[in-house]
């Protein structure tokens, strides 16, 4: 989740968002995306408005996670980081 594989995270990290935006993406968008090019016979199931209030949601999705990891530290070392992620 972030660059240049430094020793500490920070709960406000530049990168942070922008990486966790692009893994729920590739869970929920692409997923539907892609279904109709590998399942051609399936009728999708999700329309694009349905995509775009799962994107809405992505503000929420990464505040929640950053409390839940972060708690009330701002910043985290790499191991604690790791751990820390691994549990949720």
């Amino acid at each position: 989740m972030q660059d240049s594989n430094a020793a500490t995270i920070a709960c406000n990290d530049k990168d942070f968002k922008p990486n966790l935006y692009a893994l729920i993406n590739f869970a929920t968008q692409m997923v539907f995306e892609e279904e109709v090019k590998y399942m051609p016979s399936v009728e999708r199931e999700y329309t694009d408005e349905a995509i775009e209030k799962i994107q809405d949601k992505y503000d929420d999705l990464a505040d929640d996670f950053l409390d839940e990891v972060f708690d009330a530290e701002s910043r985290l070392t790499r191991k604690e980081w790791e751990e820390l992620v691994s549990k949720k």
